[in-house]
């Protein structure tokens, strides 16, 4: 039994780091998810949050951070749902999965899922303990048996997964999703990352999202409101994302502003006019924070993808 195993969830809970607990923060957003959008259920995530109990283990984020976790899920759900439409058999990898549950939510009942998709998990021994101990006798403990768990020992060896996927090369489609992660890591980590990713995974296809420098600037005058933590810093990406990701070896073939869908769920959760929800909000609010379908630039140069979608400014999510 892992140390994690002999603890108490909550003391489990506890002996996570900061950073490692953003993910509980962002669980628990979800299982809320319901009061932002009728149409987005993470029902593992409302199992977790009835578990632990309580809700003075969760920080007081700002208010803007709730919907903004569902919103980034629900963008990259229907992202992963995009560039999975056409295949088979695929591999979906959630990098620093945290307690998030895609496995669920897009799994083989969902409509547009292909026939087999393996899906894999990677993230801190703790969190992946405490994750397994809570879903162990839950209703989905069958359909998380079947995911494949990687043990990295911090958020900055993440790029260490790589290594993992050119062991196991695979014919079939692979997709990475890196939901609340990139923003942990400095400059350099996160471009170690994206290079380990795009040499591990040609033709694949890496799913994220990102604060710009603006956007870390703005969190990071009062961290707490936004990770939880009062030390616990962001780091954005250079403001012309488009370069930032091309000097890795990515192109963005897709990107979309995460704040530009909080008007609607807050009209929603608060019975205001709909119409309200339609007011497109200023670039100055909306263009810090956004979602990204990224392909290896090499592959698009030289027409690997041919026939598939081309980039996208911020055009609705299908």
């Amino acid at each position: 039994m892992t140390a994690a195993c002999a603890l108490s969830p909550r003391q489990a809970l506890a002996a996570l780091t900061p950073a490692e607990r953003t993910a509980w923060h962002d669980a628990s957003a979800r299982a809320r998810a319901g009061c932002w959008r009728g149409d987005f259920r993470d029902s593992p995530a409302e199992y977790l949050l009835k578990a632990m109990g309580g809700a003075a283990h969760l920080p007081a984020l700002h208010p803007a951070v709730n919907p903004c976790v569902v919103a980034r899920a629900y963008i990259l759900d229907a992202m992963l749902l995009d560039a999975l439409r056409g295949e088979e058999h695929a591999e979906v990898w959630n990098i620093g999965a945290g307690f998030d549950a895609r496995w669920h939510r897009l799994g083989p009942h969902h409509p547009g899922m292909p026939a087999e998709v393996v899906w894999h998990e990677v993230d801190t021994p703790r969190v992946l303990a405490l994750k397994e101990a809570l879903l162990r006798d839950s209703p989905f403990s069958g359909a998380y048996a079947a995911v494949v768990r990687h043990e990295v020992h911090r958020e900055e060896d993440m790029g260490e997964v790589a290594r993992v996927m050119c062991q196991g090369a695979s014919p079939t489609r692979r997709i990475v999703v890196m939901e609340g992660l990139l923003d942990l890591l400095p400059a350099q980590v996160k471009h170690g990352l994206l290079v380990a990713l795009r040499r591990a995974m040609p033709g694949g296809v890496l799913l994220l999202d990102a604060l710009d420098a603006a956007g870390a600037a703005f969190d990071n005058r009062r961290p707490e409101r936004f990770t939880g933590h009062p030390a616990l810093r962001v780091h954005g990406i250079s403001d012309d994302a488009g370069l930032f990701f091309l000097d890795a070896g990515w192109a963005v073939t897709r990107s979309q502003a995460i704040m530009g869908r909080v008007p609607a769920m807050v009209c929603a959760r608060y019975g205001l006019p709909a119409v309200l929800g339609r007011v497109p909000l200023p670039a100055a609010m909306t263009d810090h924070y956004r979602c990204y379908a990224l392909r290896p630039a090499r592959d698009l140069a030289s027409g690997a993808q041919a026939g598939e979608h081309t980039p996208r400014g911020d055009g609705s999510v299908r």
